[in-house]
Parts: C-alpha cells; sequence; structure tokens
C-alpha cells in the first residue's frame, strides 16, 4: 500500500460520511407529513368521537378518517345541489377513505370505535328481518306478499357484484367499513380469467355517481343503478397504496387518504356519547333531503378551487398531487355534505360555513398526504413485488375453484399453476392467498389417518365459513409435512 493510498479504516469512514450525507440531503427534500386539521373536522358528534377516540393515544388521522368514512354511510341519503338552479349536478356522500398505517398503526380500533354504533343498528335491522322471513315464510305460499327486503347499510364481501346486488334493493346505496382495505382492492377485477371484466371502469363510476349496469352471462342477474352512492373506508399498511389505482385513468386521486406513520398501544377508550347518539339517529333517516351552497360557502368553495387548479397545472408537482388536486373540487362537496349533517342530522338547506371551512381543510390534508406518499411511478421498493403477489394469489384462487374448491398444498406443488416453480414461491403465494382470502387455508387430517395436512378452498367455497372467528388450532396455521 503506497502512502497516499487510503486504508481500509479510512474508506469505511468516508463511506459512513457519504451515507449519512445522502440520509440528510433526502430526509431535508421530503416533503413534510402533513397536519390532520383536527380541529376544523371536530364539526358536531365527529369531535366527539375524536375527543374520545384519541384520548387514549389513537391517531387523530385514523380517528377523523374512520369516523367520516362511518358518516358518510349513515348520510347516503342525503345529497347536495352546488347550484340548485342546475339540478342535474348532484354530489352525495360516497367519500373513499384509506386509513393508512403501518402494521399495529390503530387502523383496526379506530374504525371499530367509529362504526361500533352502526353494527349495532345493522345487527338490531337484521334480527327484525329475519322475524319478517319467517312470518313469511309460515303464511300459506298464495297468500304471501312480496319477500321482505333486509335494511342494511355495509357489506363485508366487497366485490362489485355484491355492491350491485345491495344496491338494487336499497335505492342504490351501500357502503363499506373494512379493517383490510387491501381484499376490497384486489377484489375489483377477481374471478375473471380475461382480464375485470370491466369491474375497473364500473368502481370509477360509481364513485362518480353515474348508472352503473351489471349482467352476468348465464343467469338472471341484471342489474341497472342510476344514481350509486357507495362510501368506502378501510386500513392499508402503506407498501400497499399502489393498489388504490393509477394516476393516469384518475382511480387514485377519488381517495381522501388519512395517514399515521407511527405505532399505537390500544388501550380501552371512554364512550363517545355523543357520537353513538348521532350514529344510531341518523343512520335510520331514510328520507332525502337536499344541500346547497349559499353565497359565502360558495365563495369559500370557488376560491380553494381556484387554488387546487393552480396546483393541478403545475409542472413541478407529482401526478399523484395533480391527480388529487384535479378531484379536489367535488371531494370538498362530498366532504362539506357530510360535516352539514354531522352539525344538522336529517335537516338540509344551506351548507354551515363551519362544514365548508372543513372540508376545504381535509382535502388540503389528503393532497399534502398524497404528497407524501407519491404517485404511481413514485411506489416503495416493495409495490411491484407485492402486486405480483396479489396478482397470482388470485389466479390461484381461480385455479383452485376449478378443481372443485379444494385442493391440497401437494397438488399445488404438483401441478405448479399459475407459474408457482418452486416451493419457496408456493409458501409467499399462500401468504398472500391467506392475507386475502381469510380462514381458506387450514390445515386438516388425511384421510385415513396420518399426519395432517394444508388445504387450501376457493374462497368462495361453500365449506368455508368466512365469517365465523379465526381458530389458531385449525385455521391459516403453516403445514410442514409433504412439501
Amino acid at each position: 500500500m503506497t502512502a497516499t493510498e487510503p486504508s481500509d479504516d479510512e474508506i469505511r469512514d468516508a463511506m459512513n460520511r457519504a451515507d449519512a450525507e445522502a440520509a440528510e440531503e433526502q430526509a431535508a427534500s421530503a416533503p413534510p407529513m402533513p397536519v390532520y386539521p383536527r380541529k376544523a373536522m371536530s364539526v358536531g358528534a365527529l369531535g366527539d368521537l375524536l375527543d374520545k377516540a384519541t384520548s387514549t393515544g389513537l391517531p387523530d388521522a385514523l380517528v377523523g378518517g374512520a369516523g367520516l368514512g362511518v358518516g358518510a354511510t349513515c348520510v347516503m341519503s342525503a345529497r347536495l345541489l352546488p347550484n340548485p338552479e342546475y339540478p342535474s349536478w348532484v354530489e352525495r356522500s360516497g367519500v373513499w377513505v384509506p386509513l393508512v398505517a403501518p402494521r399495529s398503526g390503530g387502523k383496526s380500533p379506530a374504525l371499530r370505535i367509529a362504526r361500533a354504533p352502526l353494527d349495532d343498528v345493522e345487527e338490531a335491522a337484521y334480527e327484525m328481518w329475519r322475524r319478517e322471513i319467517e312470518d313469511w315464510e309460515s303464511a300459506p305460499k298464495k297468500e304471501r306478499p312480496p319477500r321482505p327486503a333486509r335494511q342494511r347499510w355495509t357489506v363485508d364481501d366487497v366485490t362489485l357484484e355484491m355492491f350491485m346486488r345491495v344496491m338494487d334493493t336499497t335505492g342504490g346505496r351501500c357502503a363499506a367499513a373494512v379493517d383490510e382495505l387491501r381484499t376490497h382492492l384486489a377484489g375489483m377485477g377477481r374471478y375473471r380469467s380475461g382480464g375485470d371484466g370491466g369491474d375497473r371502469a364500473r368502481w370509477l363510476s360509481i364513485w362518480d355517481g353515474a348508472a352503473v349496469s351489471y349482467d352476468r352471462v348465464g343467469s338472471d342477474v341484471s342489474i341497472r343503478v342510476s344514481a350509486p352512492t357507495a362510501p368506502i373506508v378501510g386500513g392499508i399498511q402503506p407498501q400497499y397504496v399502489n393498489l388504490l389505482g393509477d394516476d393516469e385513468d384518475g382511480a387514485r386521486a377519488r381517495w381522501l387518504p388519512h395517514y399515521s406513520p407511527g405505532t399505537v398501544t390500544a388501550t380501552p377508550t371512554p364512550p363517545a356519547t355523543e357520537w353513538d347518539a348521532w350514529v344510531r339517529k341518523t343512520s335510520v333517516l331514510s328520507q332525502p333531503r337536499d344541500w346547497h351552497l349559499d353565497t359565502a360557502t360558495y365563495r369559500t368553495w370557488r376560491g380553494a378551487v381556484a387554488r387546487w387548479k393552480d396546483t393541478e397545472r403545475r409542472t413541478d408537482v407529482s401526478a399523484a398531487v395533480a391527480g388529487a388536486a384535479s378531484k379536489a373540487d367535488r371531494q370538498a362537496l362530498r366532504v362539506a355534505l357530510v360535516l352539514s349533517e354531522l352539525d344538522a342530522p336529517g335537516g338540509g338547506g344551506p351548507i354551515p360555513p363551519e362544514a365548508m371551512t372543513g372540508a376545504v381543510a381535509l382535502v388540503d390534508y389528503a393532497i399534502g398526504v398524497w404528497e407524501v406518499l407519491g404517485g404511481t411511478t413514485e411506489m416503495f421498493a416493495t409495490s411491484r413485488r407485492e402486486e405480483t403477489l396479489i396478482s397470482v394469489a388470485d389466479r390461484l384462487a381461480g385455479w383452485v375453484a376449478e378443481r372443485g374448491g379444494r385442493v391440497t398444498r401437494r397438488d399445488i406443488g404438483r401441478a405448479k399453476p399459475c407459474g408457482i416453480r418452486k416451493a419457496a414461491q408456493l409458501d409467499e403465494v399462500l401468504d398472500e392467498y391467506r392475507a386475502l382470502f381469510p380462514r381458506t387455508v387450514r390445515k386438516e387430517p388425511a384421510p385415513g389417518g396420518g399426519p395432517e395436512t394444508m388445504v387450501v378452498y376457493a374462497p368462495r367455497d361453500p365449506r368455508v365459513s368466512l365469517s365465523a372467528p379465526p381458530n389458531p388450532g385449525v385455521v391459516d396455521t403453516v403445514d410442514n409435512v409433504g412439501r
């Protein structure tokens, strides 16, 4: 080694300094995390939910987002006419709210607290419907009136077909409030061997509130919903935000993300009595009511729209930010509608000033979140891999269904379907399969005795109870036998 040649220690120190400088430069150039506008969003009963649910450590953004999504579900009968002289322009409460946080970030507790009173309302409605069905079935067939329709607000099977079936019986209204939003997003094109069958375009139309038709070839299913209202709220981890859609087709811009990057420790939360009372009262108000903008709220809204349009035209912002800005005018009207009902449930009339102020602040916040999360071309390093795994797991579900709905892990290993060639690849795909289709992978005794083997069911196999609570000894276990 010559006198001018650096030593190993000097090289290592130089590399460490370079890494540190690069990290500092990256941190300095990263957009700041936007602050959830809690004060502006504390309108009516939502303020009570925010106070109670965050008092034990749940993040403001996740509680506020959960409350917005559940609140939108409760006011699906309301609508906003931005200009009553032009009744063709109508906005409803169909907001789509992803609660973005890492594992143990508080997504599920926030949503569980927000939707608890709505679950009680739905349970009571279900029990009443069951009694009506029993009376209907006990009547002589010739004397039976039309079969009683079930009153419902949300669905757990969040495929397009289920949404359309429910909206066909509820005046075009159906919502989803799910712990794992990823399952819903993957289900948009599930069981389609030749693509998504137009499901993606239909979902975009549903958000727009445009008429949607759904027909299933070879059956009597033919549904048309003229004015769909479909709020969606659910949790998703940051590495999966690419599933929210592409910047190019505007799918991503239809979401109002609420982001909390940290983790929390779940603790008991004091009852939000005002929130519970509001949900129980408002969710059963089925009569239509109209809200509109008065001069003051129109000026507030138009001022924000001009600012958002400037953002959309800028060349120094990401495609995700520009896309969010392009939908911001409509997003603000929908949020304002929900906040108005939180202030005066079932009221109608002019949008209160605080509702429009809160809506503008919330949309600004969501645009800021998109600036942090990035767009389609700025996804996390694992996004493409995760997207591939989801695609293969979906294809595997179709393969299992074609073979009777039940196969063993050994069957999959021998057949090598969907491009799965190695045992390690199969392990990864089955992990994703479990996440997408809970309780479909389980250990079962081999016929005639012998060691247990892993069995994989098709997601819609009637032998799989998707509503049953997990049994750690039976469901979603890893089989090391026969690999």
